[in-house]
This record gives structure tokens, C-alpha cells and sequence, in this order.
């Protein structure tokens, strides 16, 4: 049965929001900066669990030399290291929006299998079904409404 955001008790305040991670495709990363160096700023920005760096790198399969810049990067790769920075996110709230766009199958999956490990909130927006079934509460939008299915 389908419900109205309206009859929903799902709600987060200002200071939860603050304490999220929004990451809107591959625009979180800095062109003219190396993989590395998109890396660095971010971990000296927050308090990111650098502990699983290299198992979340090997993850999610990224191959490219750290030292080269991301505007030389495909989509799918530019992707996987803003996959790489929300799985090392310390932050409580991950807002994604098309988070698997460009990857490969088989490293949507370990992403998406990983992100389910993690004790966080997860907001995702995908067009991608298949994962669908993989969350807790799903909510449909359109131009009119948002409403709970499944």
C-alpha cells in the first residue's frame, strides 16, 4: 500500500543535513586536479576513515594512475572515485544522485553491497531498478507527488 510523504514520519532537521555528504555525480571532483589530489583536499576537509582506502580501492576497481588529472578520466572512472570518497565519507547522512552512473555491473553491485555494510542514511536517486530492491524504504517522485513503494 502506498503512502503520501504527507502520512510518512521520515523527516531530518537542519543539523542532521549538516552532518551529511551530497555527492551529485562526478562533479564533486576537481578537474584540473589528479586523482591524488582530489583525494588529499578531501581528506583534509573531514575526518574521512582512510583505514579502508586501499580495500575500497581495489573495490571498486579503479586502475588509472593516481597521479593523472580527472579531466583526462572516462565518466565511469570519475565516478568511481566519488564512490571511493562516500564510502570513506565520515559522515552520518550520504545523499547520492546517480551515484553508479558510467560503472561497470559488476562494481555497481560491489559499491551498492558496500554502502549497505555501512550504519548510515542513505538517500539515493536512480533511474538504475535493479538496485532498488536492495533498500529498506523506497519512494517514488514525480512532478506531483512522493510516495512510498514496496
Amino acid at each position: 500500500k502506498s503512502k503520501s510523504t504527507e502520512e510518512s514520519s521520515f523527516s531530518l532537521s537542519i543539523e542532521q543535513l549538516e552532518r551529511g555528504f551530497f555527492a551529485e555525480g562526478h562533479n564533486l571532483l576537481y578537474e584540473n586536479f589528479s586523482i591524488e589530489q582530489n583525494l588529499e583536499y578531501y581528506f583534509k576537509l573531514d575526518n574521512y576513515n582512510t583505514d579502508e582506502f586501499e580495500s575500497f580501492f581495489r573495490l571498486l576497481e579503479i586502475q588509472e594512475p593516481v597521479q593523472k588529472p580527472v579531466k583526462e578520466l572516462s565518466l565511469g572512472t570519475k565516478q568511481k572515485i566519488v564512490a571511493l570518497l562516500v564510502l570513506l565519507s565520515p559522515k552520518k547522512i550520504l545523499i547520492l544522485d546517480e551515484p553508479t552512473l558510467g560503472m561497470d555491473s559488476d562494481v555497481k553491485q560491489a559499491f551498492m553491497l558496500a554502502l549497505l555494510k555501512t550504519s548510515k542514511i542513505l538517500l539515493i536517486s536512480s533511474h538504475e531498478s535493479e538496485f532498488f530492491t536492495l533498500f529498506d524504504s523506497r519512494y517514488e517522485c514525480n512532478s506531483q507527488n512522493i510516495v512510498e513503494v514496496g
